[in-house]
């Protein structure tokens, strides 16, 4: 028996659009350093990648530009690019750093110690087993490096307002686009951002950021699903229903129907 088509895409639409979190971010090691045990002082320096250390044994300190950190043995810091800084790295120390880079994050980011919860402990001892491990299989151990990273950064600089403002104004997004559907009004993502006092680049990455997935893509989406509905369930012809969806004509409305679905609207109705 064929599995349903229209069921199908109702539960994976609602189990995109119901995500309050994730947003998966590609890692890409530049190198790792380290364990070191000698007792120096750092000049001075900047670097265009992200760097993250996992210390063992020993504190040290690290001098940014307008404050310090003075990590644990047990802790994980986090240095985003461009943060001029220096370290004061006392004998006896025992710390692995991680250099990397990260796609599609254009945002500036504080140097920080990553906060201790029981997720963030539990992937901080997978990185520190890993590291202190001599792995024959290299590329396998740096996937898992990367993936970790990933995970770490995630909790620690997004993970933050899960419950916060920025879901508040998602959610505010989420209603607005719906009533503009209900009214059989066009939305676009500058109706969403003039509605809410925004610019359309801010709320576009705070969407992103919350739901993992543009807001423009998320509009589409709604329209699509609520096209079909038409469709199915109700007699208005193709000309009637872009009238409903905010379309300007029937041929519009069509393009878009198979740019979503891959098929013409009434080929759609007729299966």
């Amino acid at each position: 028996m064929p599995w349903p088509v229209h069921d199908s895409w109702n539960q994976h639409l609602d189990e995109l659009n119901s995500k309050d979190y994730s947003r998966p971010l590609k890692v890409s090691l530049v190198r790792i350093e380290g364990p070191f045990d000698l007792g120096w002082t750092h000049v001075r320096h900047v670097h265009p990648y992200w760097q993250m250390s996992v210390v063992q044994k020993k504190s040290f300190s690290v001098d940014f530009d307008r404050f310090k950190l003075t990590p644990e043995a047990g802790d994980i810091m986090v240095i985003p690019p461009q943060n001029w800084h220096y370290m004061h790295l006392e004998k006896g120390k025992k710390a692995w750093t991680v250099k990397f880079m990260l796609d599609d994050i254009t945002e500036q980011f504080e140097p920080g110690i990553i906060e201790k919860n029981p997720e963030t402990m539990r992937l901080a001892q997978w990185l520190s087993e890993i590291m202190v491990e001599d792995h024959e299989a290299a590329v396998t151990r740096f996937v898992l490096i990367e993936h970790l990273i990933s995970a770490l950064l995630d909790l620690h600089f997004f993970n933050r307002d899960i419950d916060g403002s920025d879901i508040d104004l998602v959610k505010k997004v989420r209603h607005f686009i719906q009533l503009r559907l209900q009214h059989c009004l066009p939305v676009q993502v500058e109706d969403v951002a003039k509605e809410l006092k925004l610019t359309s680049t801010y709320l576009t990455r705070v969407f992103k950021k919350q739901l993992g997935i543009p807001l423009k893509v998320y509009i589409d989406q709604q329209r699509f699903d609520m096209s079909r509905k038409f469709l199915v369930y109700s007699d208005l012809n193709i000309s009637q229903i872009a009238g409903e969806m905010g379309f300007s004509d029937a041929f519009t409305f069509s393009r878009f129907f198979k740019r979503m679905s891959g098929t013409s609207p009434s080929s759609y109705r007729q299966k």
